[in-house]
């Protein structure tokens, strides 16, 4: 039999017990907190040569200026670049999170932004990645740039993805497994495939410190975009030299394009029966996209269009 004074007892004891409870999980609830705080706390000022592996950052050419690159006015989205695969950079890494903009006293040299020649698709971009990647590497900016050269050669890039001739849309496994069977020792759990606006945007690939080896990277991979499938957009074909074919040159004056897209559309399908293939993919899927902008984006964005005289 349960009496009034033990009934009282027994209900002091629960809300003691319910307090420790709720206690307990406001901890653990902050504990997480911080667990997941910690990669970014990371991500600030770390010390030169002090990670554990680098990130070599491959940029798809043509989804970057559709998307950032022509407002930019990078040079690598000017007319005819017919550009792929562009390195973005080569970062130092830890096993959770990332150090940046390290403090060293190694002024970039023009001998070393001359070593990045070739290897970054512009001195602006060379120079950034330097000042937050770079300067964390332990390494002097011509040897840091003479590194990430080492590390784009060294990965070889899937023909599906260099023989485009129109736009694809392809999954983002088949672009990790087609990398895989490029670059021997490289597994799917040692590259990251990104994309942005339903576009593929990067590849990312995991090397020792060395540079020597492929090496798992969970956090990375676990940056692979989500999607099933992505969209693989082309760059305009390079601009063609003296007496190597028809001479490019833009279609129509800019306005006329914002103006009225699908008159430039027949313009472009019936007015010149040799443009090739190739260019009229790029200039179609542009003309599509612009329907959906602004006049004055519109405008910026079917500049690139082109058509071949005839």
């Amino acid at each position: 039999v349960l009496r009034v004074g033990d009934r009282s007892q027994f209900r002091f004891r629960a809300e003691l017990q319910d307090g420790a409870s709720v206690r307990a999980r406001v901890f653990a609830f902050l504990a997480l907190l911080l667990a997941l705080a910690a990669p970014a706390a990371a991500q600030g000022r770390g010390t030169p040569a002090d990670f554990d592996f680098y990130v070599l950052t491959l940029s798809w050419s043509p989804a970057f200026c559709d998307i950032d690159g022509d407002a930019r006015n990078r040079s690598q989205c000017r007319e005819g670049g017919g550009t792929t695969f562009v390195v973005h950079g080569l970062w130092p890494q830890y096993e959770r999170g990332f150090p940046s903009d390290c403090r060293v006293d190694a002024p970039v040299s023009r001998q070393a932004v001359e070593a990045a020649g070739g290897v970054f698709p512009d001195e602006g971009l060379a120079r950034y990645e330097w000042r937050k990647h770079g300067s964390c590497s332990g390494l002097s900016p011509m040897a840091y740039f003479t590194a990430v050269r080492q590390a784009a050669q060294s990965i070889r890039i899937p023909a599906m993805l260099t023989s485009l001739d129109q736009p694809r849309t392809m999954r983002v496994f088949d672009i990790e497994r087609a990398f895989v069977a490029e670059n021997r020792g490289l597994r799917t759990d040692q590259i990251a495939v990104t994309c942005r606006r339903g576009m593929i945007s990067e590849v990312r690939v995991c090397l020792s410190k060395d540079l020597r080896d492929f090496r798992p990277c969970p956090e990375v991979v676990r940056s692979s975009c989500r999607a099933r499938e992505i969209d693989v957009e082309i760059g305009l074909p390079p601009v063609a030299g003296p007496g190597a074919g028809p001479r490019l040159r833009p279609a129509m004056d800019t306005e006329a394009v914002a103006e009225e897209p699908a008159e430039l559309d027949g313009f472009h399908r019936h007015a010149c029966p040799p443009v090739s293939a190739t260019t009229m993919q790029f200039a179609d899927q542009r003309i599509l996209r612009s329907r959906r902008m602004p006049s004055a984006a519109a405008a910026r964005v079917m500049q690139p269009c082109w058509h071949v005289s005839c």
